[in-house]
């Protein structure tokens, strides 16, 4: 809560009431306290008998709901009516029964108290209804609401650590989101502007210096000048786009469409101005439908490309090396055209090479690339797998651990029950794992470290990026940036059915350091019974330098590593 920031602010605190609830005989007696970035609900610590006897002591209060970041908090019910204290008291309350039917109506006028509700927009918390003890007192807390988020807004956008840069916001339309049928457009709509969902975007630049972006969909691929929307123009007719990536030391341009990987050559997609070479028609690069992911990226000197293809309850991997100054590829004597050579998987010749084969007993939800091994995120955790003893190795590892401490005991469950999303490295000596339900530290051996100092998500991300010093965590409702050494929200940017569009698309040392492009949805302007897809670039305000800086030395330091003589010798 940085309670302790010079510029921390006490805006408003004050007496609320929650109503009885399960077996609760009176209504709870709560203090409020709000602060310029969070709200704090507590209720007095009950005194046992020996403290009673004891002299008397400042009162302690505990938390009864987690702490709420303003930005974080919506209102309502300030305008519904009183409710008398008594309603929700038990009938076994038989004084307080009987003082009500005895008393008179204006004592009943005082005891009317008047309700308000907290809603968390992540979900974390059920919505909390307080009660204020008057009107007064009620509109009071409304006021200062409404003046705490507006120090909070105007503090984050002074401060805020990423812009949004539009790629397009009406090119790709979807039905709404309460059209009966989601997938079609609806009836008498012209049915051009509708592509399906956006999957993937990947920012990539040509030889003659322009600074292009690739845009997938469920019916193809677009592409356009980087900057200026009305530029996208569909290149490529295919069916349930997913994944797109580029190769531009290599002049390739990877897609996956409807499980099926193939490499086309980005002079054929996008001709440079006075180029002479005739491009080389596209190749495949798997087998018949069995590509679940992809993503390309750099172990050491060597760029590959690793896909994985799901078989029974294992994930099986292999990982493909382009080859420099391949040989053009030629027609197959079936007959010549752009697909030509679409029928078969790739061997070790034209544009890439097999380089390595593995699989791990596990299902895999995606790979990242480290300095001289890669990290296989998958549902028994984050498995190291060098490719060149295939020897894989899981972590957080706690076989060093206390297994009797708590807090090892509480990270162990957390970790059992959560889904993995990320690893990345933000120190010399630490790295964070990222869950859909928090975050957590290890060391370079990768036990966990700092236990007692979890990163809570305030929404459920389906996904995570990473940009020194900060690490991003993508709900459907809202973009959460943290610190990532202390875990402190920074940054809150909403949206409506977000989505992550850009992991995995290019290798470091040929593009941008990792562009993090996203959708969400919008309503198209009038009348219109449809939605459009706002595709949008997150922008670091750091100097580039500095982001760039540290990304090479993420680089360097996951290659180096540690000395114990297990699976996890050299992880990092």
């Amino acid at each position: 809560m940085d309670l302790l920031n010079p510029e921390r602010q006490l805006v408003h605190q004050g007496r609320v009431y929650r109503k009885p609830e399960f077996q609760e005989l009176d209504w709870v007696d709560l203090q409020a306290v709000l602060f310029d970035n969070f709200l704090i609900v507590t209720r007095a610590k009950k005194r046992e008998e020996d403290e009673e006897r004891s002299a008397p002591a400042a009162p302690k209060h505990i938390l009864v709901k987690r702490p709420i970041p303003i930005e974080m908090m919506e209102l309502s019910g300030f305008n519904e009516p009183s409710i008398s204290r008594s309603i929700g008291l038990s009938n076994f309350n038989l004084r307080g029964l009987s003082n009500f039917n005895l008393r008179g109506g204006s004592e009943r006028e005082s005891r009317d108290l008047f309700p308000f509700t907290l809603h968390h927009i992540g979900g974390k918390m059920k919505s909390l209804t307080l009660y204020a003890p008057s009107r007064p007192a009620r509109d009071v807390w409304r006021r200062k609401f409404e003046e705490a988020q507006g120090l909070r807004a105007a503090v984050q956008e002074v401060n805020k650590v990423f812009e949004t840069h539009t790629v397009s916001d009406d090119v790709f339309a979807l039905p709404s989101i309460t059209a009966i049928d989601p997938e079609k457009p609806p009836p008498g709509i012209d049915t051009g502007a509708f592509h399906g969902r956006v999957t993937c975007a990947v920012p990539f630049s040509t030889p003659d210096g322009r600074h292009l972006i690739a845009v997938g969909c469920a019916d193809g691929v677009w592409i356009g000048l980087r900057h200026d929307p009305r530029s996208l123009r569909k290149v490529l007719h295919l069916k349930v786009v997913t994944q797109c990536a580029v190769l531009e030391s290599f002049g390739i341009f990877v897609v996956l469409a409807d499980k099926v990987l193939i490499s086309y050559s980005l002079e054929a997609l996008v001709p440079s101005a006075g180029s002479t070479n005739a491009p080389r028609p596209p190749q495949k690069l798997s087998g018949n439908r069995d590509v679940v992911f992809f993503s390309v990226g750099q172990l050491k000197d060597r760029t590959l490309l690793v896909y994985m293809k799901k078989k029974a309850n294992e994930s099986v991997f292999r990982a493909l090396e382009p080859v420099i100054n391949a040989p053009q590829a030629e027609s197959g004597r079936g007959g010549g055209g752009l697909f030509s050579r679409l029928g078969r998987e790739t061997k070790n010749t034209d544009w890439f090479r097999i380089y390595k084969t593995f699989f791990i007993p596990s299902e895999a939800y995606s790979t990242q690339f480290l300095r001289s091994k890669l990290c296989i995120v998958c549902a028994r955790g984050f498995e190291i797998m060098s490719l060149e003893s295939l020897q894989p190795g899981t972590i957080p590892d706690f076989s060093q651990c206390p297994r009797d401490d708590p807090l090892v005991q509480n990270l162990v469950n957390r970790v059992d029950r959560a889904k993995p999303l990320g690893m990345f490295k933000h120190s010399e000596t630490e790295f964070l794992l990222c869950y859909d339900a928090f975050a957590c530290y290890v060391d370079r051996l990768g036990e966990p470290v700092r236990l007692d100092h979890l990163i809570e998500w305030e929404g459920t991300p389906h996904s995570v990026a990473f940009r020194a010093p900060y690490v991003l965590a993508f709900d459907h409702r809202f973009v959460e940036v943290r610190d990532c050494s202390t875990g402190q929200l920074v940054q809150l940017i909403r949206a409506s059915d977000l989505r992550f569009v850009s992991s995995g698309a290019s290798p470091a040392s040929d593009t941008e350091s990792s562009p993090i492009i996203l959708t969400q949805r919008r309503r198209a302007s009038g009348r219109m019974p449809f939605d459009y897809q706002h595709v949008f670039e997150l922008v670091s305000n750091m100097p580039t330098q500095l982001v760039r800086a540290d990304t090479t030395m993420t680089a360097k330091t996951f290659g180096s590593g540690g000395s114990r003589a297990s699976t996890a010798t050299g992880w990092f």
